[in-house]
């Protein structure tokens, strides 16, 4: 979600593109490297698909002021990526950061530069020289003899706990710093490609504002009770919060249709802005819940399917099929929702998938107002005969398909899947009319940065890792208008 205020289409619409002043580092701090110790530099070690998470782990250790070598980013509070690599290994490295993943753990130079690390780390005086980074979760039974017996920080399911593990142990073992402007040298890696523009930028955020919240919490008297299979069978279609298995919670009474089998009798009806309770429990946590679930039905409505793998809805119907999506600026293009895609490792066969583009709804309190919409984009994996492909195999599909996204890639997408719920006026209306009616403004709120990023220079900065990338049949695409995003 971005962060910043709000803004109209008037300021919207005048937003303008200005050159950026790119930072570099003083030259006192070049001059303070040449006399700096001998082993300075933290090493890292990587796959050309783990790159996104090792350059961002190469710029938060420089903001931290750490000496680092990335070879995609050339001056890191430190020489230039070195010519002769082992010899930087074996005399200029203090550590070596090994990215370990189901992408590194057999490629050659990793495991090259692996070898060498723990072959250094035989001398005492470089006790612990290799640190292994744990990925993607890779399970300790993948793991190389080499590294096998090695203890790993995990970042599989947090890169601020892994990032804070790190830094701790780095600050124990005593690694050298460079100066305390490590920030500015971070920030001088993304000028140097012009990337950053200073003039302000309209973001689009995932966040969708409740235009009406019911309230009123009506408590019903149900019957028969409400066992695991008839819960879930009113659960499918009519919002409600179950406190015993005879009396739940609801903005209003369920369809006619629910109602032929699943008798309800009001009991009560309850302000819930004036209580701070609702039969025993607390009011906003009632309204949060009762709020989800309007939004869970009215993705199974529009034909939507819940994963519970991937606790998200996805889309459904023919594979390729394009939906159609307004783009902040009032142009129109359309945009796929789901594909097909071959994906495949060196020396392994061909492996064709599927995907779905899917979606989970969180509703968060006091966000803006009293409660908001935000959805996580996700994807919903098969197998060519549509069978959900293995948990571990979906985050190499996750990369696969998203290795080349942009900021525009992931707004098309959630304005094709916010414009694909929302009805004629313009807004998701969950439940009859009235005051009982659940509505959601379909447009998702809009902030201003003071800067900018320049994405089509962003997308024109030269590869450099050693890595040759996965290579894929793609049956999808986005269409031509799509890559017009501002």
């Amino acid at each position: 979600m971005a962060i910043g205020r709000p803004i109209s289409p008037e300021s919207r619409a005048a937003a303008g593109r200005a050159p950026v002043e790119v930072l570099v580092p003083q030259k006192t701090h070049t001059a303070a490297l040449t006399d700096a110790p001998s082993r300075d530099h933290l090493f890292i070690s990587y796959a050309w698909e783990d790159q996104a998470f090792a350059r961002w782990l190469a710029l938060r250790l420089t903001a931290e002021g750490y000496r680092v070598w990335m070879d995609q980013l050339k001056l890191l509070g430190g020489e230039s990526w070195p010519k002769d690599i082992d010899a930087a290994i074996k005399t200029r490295t203090f550590r070596m950061l090994g990215l370990l993943s189901q992408h590194s753990i057999a490629k050659p130079n990793p495991l090259k530069e692996r070898t060498l690390a723990l072959t250094l780390a035989k001398k005492p005086e470089l006790a612990g020289f290799l640190i292994p980074l744990n990925v993607d979760g890779l399970a300790a039974a993948d793991l190389d003899w080499l590294t096998s017996d090695i203890t790993f920080i995990s970042f599989a399911a947090s890169w601020g706990k892994g990032f804070a593990q790190l830094l701790k142990l780095l600050e124990r073992e005593g690694c050298p710093k460079f100066a305390d402007n490590g920030r500015s040298v971070a920030r001088a890696a993304y000028g140097h490609h012009d990337i950053i523009v200073q003039r302000p930028e309209v973001l689009t955020s995932n966040v969708q504002p409740f235009a009406q919240v019911p309230a009123e919490l009506v408590t019903f008297k149900v019957d028969p009770k409400l066992d695991k299979q008839v819960a879930g069978d009113a659960g499918r279609d009519w919002p409600f919060y179950t406190v015993s298995p005879t009396h739940v919670i609801a903005f209003s009474p369920p369809d006619p249709d629910l109602a032929s089998w699943l008798r309800v009798t009001p009991i009560q009806s309850t302000n819930w802005r004036n209580v701070p309770t609702v039969e025993g429990i607390k009011s906003a946590n009632v309204v949060s819940a009762l709020l989800r679930a309007a939004v869970e039905t009215h993705c199974r409505r529009r034909g939507m399917a819940w994963s519970r793998d991937t606790e998200a809805f996805h889309f459904t119907g023919p594979l390729g099929q394009t939906l159609p999506v307004r783009l902040p600026s009032g142009e129109t293009t359309t945009v796929q929702h789901s594909g097909q895609r071959t994906f495949f490792r060196i020396g392994q066969p061909k492996v064709p998938y599927r995907y779905r583009l899917a979606a989970k709804p969180i509703v968060e309190r006091d966000l803006f107002g009293d409660c908001a919409l935000v959805w996580r984009l996700r994807f919903y994996f098969t197998d060519v005969n549509d069978q959900p492909l293995l948990p571990t195999q979906q985050l190499s599909r996750r990369k696969h398909v998203t290795r080349s996204w942009f900021n525009r890639h992931w707004l098309v997408r959630h304005l094709a899947l916010i414009q694909f719920l929302e009805g004629a006026d313009g807004t998701m209306r969950i439940g009859s009319a009235g005051p009982q009616q659940v509505v959601i403004g379909a447009a998702p709120l809009s902030f201003e940065a003071s800067v900018g990023i320049d994405e089509a220079k962003l997308e024109a900065i030269e590869e450099t890792g050693d890595e040759v990338p996965v290579e894929s049949e793609e049956v999808d695409h986005d269409h031509a208008d799509a890559d017009e995003v501002p």
